[in-house]
């Protein structure tokens, strides 16, 4: 029996409920750790770092914490801790509470991201198998323990930043390098790597 496509009024539902399960189901799993105190790095960058401190919304101050904070390369982390800071000044469960609603939001994109994916390699309608292993893909990156350390521990909200900081990027050709590039803080990576790939792809092609 070969499973119908879902109408859009039952794929909105059926979202909308993806979409609180996973929210659920990871605030459940992390609401006791809102009180585990500061260790290790949270200290030098959070607690012991004074450019994080603030005490009124200032662009200047921003600007100290995010580039002048013992981790300068994480900007987006460093002011995210001075913005916890101004709120709730020391205590713990407004940063731990950050970093779980970064990671619910993290799975309700990686059932979005499943969802697309399958149903474009299927090239048809979506149909009620693949909402389904979109939305158990996404209550495994929830639930599975090798994210604790990511979400626990606060200054691991970092990880994310450092990703889009610095990257080598190097185009190759049967194993050949063709072009490397270099992306600093994210912005400006030489597309020119994927070009002379395409260009050395099109020569093969003649």
């Amino acid at each position: 029996m070969i499973a119908q496509p879902l109408s859009a009024a039952g794929s909105a539902k059926f979202h909308l409920l993806s979409a609180a399960a996973i929210i659920v189901l990871g605030a459940a799993l992390y609401s006791q750790t809102l009180r585990v105190p500061f260790v290790f790095d949270d200290k030098p960058n959070i607690s012991e770092n004074r450019f994080v401190r603030l005490t009124r919304l200032d662009p200047a101050a921003l600007k100290r914490a995010a580039f002048r904070s013992p981790s300068s390369s994480r900007p987006v982390a460093n002011v995210s801790f001075a913005l916890n800071h101004l709120l709730g000044a020391d205590d713990v469960r407004g940063y731990h509470a950050v970093n779980i609603g970064v990671h619910l939001v993290n799975g309700v994109l990686v059932y979005a991201l499943c969802l697309v994916t399958i149903t474009f390699g299927s090239q048809g309608p979506t149909r009620a198998g693949h909402r389904w292993a979109a939305l158990g893909t996404a209550l495994l990156f929830i639930a599975h323990p090798i994210q604790t350390q990511a979400v626990t521990y606060t200054v691991q909200r970092m990880r994310d930043g450092r990703s889009f900081t610095t990257r080598h990027v190097t185009a190759r050709q049967d194993g050949e390098a063709i072009k490397a590039a270099l992306a600093k803080r994210g912005f400006d990576l030489d597309l020119d790597a994927f070009a002379a790939l395409d260009a050395r792809r099109k020569q093969a092609d003649v």
